[in-house]
């Protein structure tokens, strides 16, 4: 089976997935030509730092969706369609860990703009940037300013409205790598046009998933292919092994088969869209790990009994690097969530996987205990004070496999 792609946590409610501005601070101020002049908040503006956790609603002018299908459950925006020059942020400090060497943020931002055609000064804008606390420097590769013209790559034009240009949602990664233990700033910043009669605002959801830019390179010994994944936000991948003799394919995610050999390079090229970033070229290393998930091969229940499939009571060898989860299928398209009714003798499959993308899948066969066919006959007639075995089994008739029996002098 292929491996799949996990990556680590990032820092607490950097996704907003806690539903509030929980580790956040917010800022208002005005946009003018210097720039965006923001002052801090307590807590956030109606109307100006808005969480939405609405799936299906789309935005009035670009009809893209609100909540991107592959973010979190809440995204937020940051301004609004009003005008008067106003100007919007909201910003998290980053304790990058010290034991982490690698580091990545992976955010994505959807922009409406009106476009005036003013002098690039005085257009709307939206800021995404990070700040390195100790030097007070922001980092080159890592910050980015999109100004409102029509010439911005990916941008179109509004079909309810002549003046606004927008761009559907767009990921962003941003390697940290090499800042550990340090303190970052990351920032997201709207503008609208200093002259106070157009307006800009944007939709940003940031990834809960802090990981190495190479995801997939670890996989289980029993696997028979590996799906390696890059960085999001690059306009080409390019992948080859480690003295470039082989090209294993290009995109952001690409198919390995066969596995290649414990202790592999795997060197990826990735070039950013103009003025976006910075070429760069990164590595991983292909690591195998021997894990294969032992389960209870099979257990019998009461039905209407609730159990938990991932518990130890089914999980042979748990590990403390996996994950495990529990399915009804054999194609893990039909997962389950917490405990589970049993109601019919039915296999069940638990797969365990780690951020690093090795997985193992095994099943359990649960049946249901079927008591009604379990009868029992009156014992041979015996005198007064004579002792009768309640406990022989040849009064019984049907399986007593894993039956306790229990004995009482009246009815229940």
């Amino acid at each position: 089976m292929p491996s799949k792609l996990q990556a680590q946590l990032c820092p607490e409610n950097i996704g907003f997935e806690n539903g509030n501005f929980k580790n956040w601070k917010i800022y208002t101020g005005t946009s003018n030509f210097s720039g965006v002049n923001l002052t801090e908040v307590s807590s956030a503006v109606l109307g100006r730092h808005t969480l939405q956790n609405n799936k299906t609603a789309l935005d009035q002018y670009g009809q893209f969706q609100i909540v991107p299908k592959s973010g979190g459950n809440y995204i937020v925006k940051v301004g609004n369609n009003g005008t008067g020059a106003q100007g919007e942020g909201i910003s998290y400090l980053i304790n990058v860990p010290a034991n982490r060497s690698e580091f990545t943020l992976t955010y994505q931002y959807a922009v409406v703009f009106e476009d005036p055609n003013h002098p690039k000064e005085e257009q709307p804008r939206f800021i995404a940037r990070v700040k390195d606390v100790e030097t007070g420097k922001y980092i080159p590769c890592a910050s980015f300013e999109y100004i409102a013209t029509s010439t911005l790559p990916g941008f179109k034009k509004s079909k309810s409205s002549s003046t606004v240009i927008y761009k559907e949602w767009t990921p962003v990664t941003i390697n940290l790598s090499g800042y550990q233990g340090k303190q970052l700033l990351l920032e997201f910043i709207t503008g609208d046009c200093t002259l106070g009669g157009h307006f800009g605002y944007a939709y940003v959801d940031v990834n809960n998933l802090c990981g190495d830019l190479i995801i997939g390179n670890t996989y289980c010994k029993s696997s028979e292919e590996l799906n390696v994944s890059g960085p999001s936000g690059f306009q080409t991948y390019d992948w080859y092994n480690g003295d470039r003799t082989i090209k294993y394919g290009t995109g952001q995610t690409v198919k390995i088969k066969p596995t290649p050999s414990d202790g592999t390079v795997i060197v990826l090229d990735v070039v950013p869209f103009t003025g976006y970033g910075c070429p760069s070229t990164l590595s991983a290393v292909v690591m195998a790990v021997d894990y294969q998930l032992q389960l209870l091969p099979k257990n019998t229940i009461c039905q209407g009994t609730l159990i938990d499939l991932t518990s130890d009571d089914y999980v042979l060898n748990r590990n403390a690097d996996f994950s495990y989860f529990a399915y009804e299928d054999k194609d893990l398209s039909i997962p389950i969530t917490g405990m589970v009714k049993i109601n019919e003798n039915k296999t069940y499959y638990i797969k365990a996987t780690n951020y690093k993308g090795c997985e193992s899948v095994s099943s359990v066969d649960i049946s249901i205990f079927d008591i009604a066919n379990i009868t029992i006959k009156n014992p041979p007639q015996a005198c007064y004070n004579q002792t009768v075995d309640l406990s022989n089994d040849d009064i019984y008739v049907g399986d007593l496999t894993d039956v306790t029996k229990g004995y009482f002098t009246e009815n229940l």
